[in-house]
């Protein structure tokens, strides 16, 4: 690859690209359903997605004396690229679409070589032949795999496939596949903060009942020394005012006492002034049970002696 960044001449990139998206062109194999964009040079961010043609060697536009090379990852769990590329046999065909013509390659060699061992890959005279190749084996990646196609023409009856479309679908559908992935990574790290957030929200609340419980015995044994004054103040004032009273009470309760003696005199008057026939007669119509309640009630306000 190094040697090939060395072989690009001036204007490489601009060559084939007429839309200006890097794009030269698309790579259709049918027994593999591969349906792949061609793009300038082989840099990781290209054959990740792609296929890349190597620099320094014929641009994908066939013709004689011409041999161009297409390379791209395999074993990607992302995408499938040359992954199934060691499954083609001699014979099988597939089809170069560069700039709306068709290009169809039938192959004629397989061949597994170290990467170093380059001159399979080089022009041979009157030839049209492009060659995919990929690392092998998958994981290790110590050698390449060569799988070289020659220039035949269109079968007879073949309809035109559109293979630029299909290579821009499996490009799509490529795109779509990562951004499902970085889509589930997401929810997957979305769903991870929820539970860390949850979780220490959790353990400042906790935090702040502890603070509040041992606040509580603070502020009571605060309050107090300011309670014991204010209990002590309303003692001392419930003490003056009963003494203040306690002289209004007795004036109080000796001139009901006296008021009563003056009644009960005056009832006691009444019954020795009336004659004992007229009570008996009931001529004073006096109810004598009404003088024994009387009576009674006197006793019980300990104003009679018993």
């Amino acid at each position: 690859v190094r040697e090939c960044e060395d072989k690009k001449i001036k204007g490489y990139e601009k060559a084939l690209n007429p839309f200006s998206t890097g794009m030269m062109g698309s790579l259709y194999i049918p027994k593999i359903e591969v349906n792949l964009p061609i793009y300038h040079d082989v840099n990781e961010g290209i054959i990740q997605n792609g296929v890349g043609h190597l620099p320094g060697t014929s641009l994908p536009i066939g013709g004689s004396s011409t041999h161009c090379v297409l390379s791209t990852h395999s074993g990607l769990p992302k995408a499938k690229l040359f992954t199934d590329l060691h499954k083609l046999d001699e014979g099988d065909e597939f089809i170069l679409s560069v700039l709306g013509e068709n290009l169809y390659y039938r192959v004629v060699m397989i061949k597994i070589v170290l990467p170093t061992q380059t001159s399979d890959l080089k022009v041979v005279d009157g030839k049209d032949y492009v060659t995919l190749t990929t690392c092998t084996p998958y994981g290790i990646n110590t050698h390449r795999l060569l799988v070289r196609g020659e220039r035949v023409s269109a079968p007879a009856g073949a309809r035109v496939e559109k293979v630029e479309q299909k290579a821009k679908d499996s490009r799509m559908q490529n795109v779509l596949t990562l951004a499902l992935i970085c889509g589930l990574i997401l929810l997957i790290a979305i769903s991870i903060l929820k539970d860390l957030y949850r979780l220490l929200r959790g353990e400042r609340k906790q935090g702040m009942t502890k603070k509040a419980v041992h606040c509580v015995p603070a502020a009571a044994s605060a309050a107090t020394p300011a309670a014991a004054p204010a209990r002590k103040s309303t003692s001392v004032g419930s003490a003056k005012t009963a003494v203040h009273s306690a002289p209004v009470a007795a004036s109080a309760a000796a001139l009901a006492r006296k008021s009563t003696s003056v009644e009960r005199g005056k009832k006691e008057e009444k019954l020795q002034q009336v004659p004992p026939e007229k009570v008996r007669r009931g001529e004073n119509r006096i109810d004598r049970n009404h003088i024994a309640q009387v009576l009674h009630r006197a006793k019980e306000r300990q104003l009679l002696p018993r």
